[in-house]
């Protein structure tokens, strides 16, 4: 076999196992939970997206979302695809219609590297609807190279922390995912307030985990050492979170800002 022939073999091979695995991917469903606060038991809202994808790339599917508490269902009763659109430079274009009546919405979607969706609205419907702007959706099932899909270009971090702010699918945000994070001056706030969130959702772990690679590279990010001692609180390991507080006090003393320390960060450190 010649040079080229092998060359246009190996291609055609790559073409077909990408083919096989983006339609392993997309041929899925995933799901969406939040809760809050006054009611832990039942979610507030539950958003769920169906999605095949054919050999041109053409993705169809369908979209459920029942919000406060099941009094608001945007949902069609029967097989309707309402969700058509095209996978293009690694994300999906769509266009949906509300089962309320709202036409032509746009939304993009794209999948991150554990085969979970990612759901942006860009235009609303023509019309009444009920769906989230942004949303992180699990995958129901793992299956084919998520890889294929990821844009790697595209920075979910403002993604985590909406998430994150309002309790949405916080298992998902482990210590795994945070290991390869990119640090730096532009992403710190945003990165400390993902920690944040976590600490408030009761992530321990994950949270002293970020806050201590956030600590290691800035160590004068005073608000980061309080956020560290709740964390450790949380933990109940109180010999860690006094540490972390009294360097906190420390640094708010000589910003001149003692005034401003909570009370109960003092009366912890006794």
């Amino acid at each position: 076999m010649s040079i080229m022939k092998k060359i246009l073999v190996l291609l055609l091979v790559s073409c077909s196992i990408y083919a096989s695995d983006t339609n392993l991917v997309l041929n899925n469903t995933w799901n969406a939970e939040r809760y809050l606060e006054q009611n832990k038991e039942l979610p507030y809202s539950v958003f769920t997206i169906n999605l095949k994808v054919n050999t041109n790339n053409k993705v169809v599917g369908s979209y459920c979302f029942v919000t406060r508490w099941g009094r608001k269902i945007d949902c069609f009763t029967d097989d309707t695809n309402n969700i058509h659109g095209v996978l293009k430079n690694k994300k999906i274009e769509v266009i949906f219609d509300s089962s309320w009546g709202g036409k032509n919405g746009r939304a993009n979607i794209t999948i991150d590297e554990h085969c979970n969706l990612k759901w942006e609205l860009l235009k609303d419907p023509d019309g009444l609807f009920y769906i989230p702007k942004k949303s992180l959706l699990l995958s129901k099932k793992k299956t084919g190279n998520c890889n294929s899909l990821i844009d790697s270009k595209k920075d979910s971090i403002k993604i985590i922390e909406l998430n994150l702010k309002n309790k949405i699918n916080v298992d998902r945000y482990n210590i795994e995912y945070f290991q390869n994070i990119n640090l730096g001056k532009k992403n710190l706030i945003a990165y400390n307030n993902i920690a944040y969130y976590l600490e408030k959702a009761k992530a321990y772990p994950e949270s002293i985990y970020l806050l201590e690679k956030i600590l290691k590279k800035y160590p004068n990010r005073t608000v980061a050492y309080i956020n560290l001692g709740d964390a450790y609180w949380g933990l109940k390991n109180k010999e860690k979170a006094k540490q972390a507080y009294s360097t906190y006090i420390k640094q708010m003393k000589e910003k001149g800002k003692e005034r401003k320390i909570p009370k109960v960060v003092l009366e912890r450190i006794k």
